[in-house]
């Protein structure tokens, strides 16, 4: 990792610490994803090249794993716990610690996405919608409108079945709160 941001290794290894497998050809992908962003931001000779360099791995990866995703979308944390098709675009903001699993999308709608955010096998979001923290889909939800914070939703339409949902990194056992809370620490010694 010589000459990569220390923000790419924290990134990086946020994202590790979350990873069902801990480790493997998806943390590898992550790792491509910030590093091309880094470099294609940071421009110069250097910058342009290592933006080539990671951006090729990161789309030849992508292909090979069925991953679909843009450069500056997510914040840290993300988790893919399984390979296949996700498809997210790259004008969406989506925030800290969200879970995407297969066969999902995102349209390329300028959407918002806040933290915590759990999207079920089969999900869609088909237009430019806002949607707060803890919002956790359920399979095959197709979101056409905005969502607020810490919902449950289900259907297509989707809609609110639950309010007062908990974050998926709570509800789904300690490792992975523990995990949440290592991680928050990192980022707050950090910077």
């Amino acid at each position: 990792m010589n000459g990569v941001s220390p923000i790419i290794s924290i990134a990086t290894r946020l994202s590790w610490l979350l990873s069902n497998s801990w480790g493997g050809v998806k943390v590898k992908y992550l790792y491509y994803l910030r590093c091309y962003s880094y470099y294609k931001r940071r421009g110069g000779v250097i910058g342009r090249m290592q933006s080539w360099y990671y951006g090729r791995k990161f789309r030849t990866l992508g292909m090979r794993l069925g991953f679909s995703i843009g450069e500056d979308v997510f914040g840290y944390g993300l988790v893919l716990p399984h390979y296949g098709t996700i498809v997210v675009g790259g004008t969406n903001r989506i925030g800290n610690f969200a879970t995407l699993h297969t066969c999902t999308c995102i349209a390329d709608e300028k959407s918002y996405i806040g933290d915590a955010f759990d999207f079920a096998t089969g999900s869609i979001i088909s237009k430019h919608v806002s949607i707060g923290d803890n919002v956790s889909t359920c399979a095959n939800s197709c979101i056409t409108t905005d969502v607020a914070s810490d919902s449950l939703v289900a259907g297509s339409p989707a809609k609110v079945v639950r309010s007062g949902y908990l974050p998926w990194y709570i509800r789904d056992g300690e490792t992975f709160n523990k995990r949440v809370e290592i991680i928050k620490n990192i980022k707050d010694s950090q910077f």
